[in-house]
């Protein structure tokens, strides 16, 4: 409950000053409603990384991650085929 009430609180905050520069006319308005946008995904991802978090903590192990690569086979000027790892 804590995560998802900090998240909303960045935006809210946000969206509250937004607000104020719009009703007070100031010319900022313009650079705090373009920081709404962002600030809409930086408290979602929030939310994301950590319910993660915790849920690594209390499982207490991780997935490693293994990455394959496949070779890359190019044909260079005089016909021979070059393979790369």
């Amino acid at each position: 409950m804590r995560t998802i009430l900090e998240s909303g609180l960045i935006y809210t905050v946000i969206a509250f000053v937004t607000f104020i520069t719009f009703i007070t006319g100031s010319n900022s308005v313009h650079g705090t409603s373009g920081a709404e946008v962002p600030a809409v995904g930086i408290a979602f991802n929030l939310i994301i990384i950590r319910t993660h978090q915790r849920a690594e903590e209390k499982s207490g192990t991780t997935i490693p991650l293994h990455v394959l690569r496949r070779p890359m086979v190019s044909d260079s000027m005089d016909g021979v085929r070059v393979t790369v790892w």
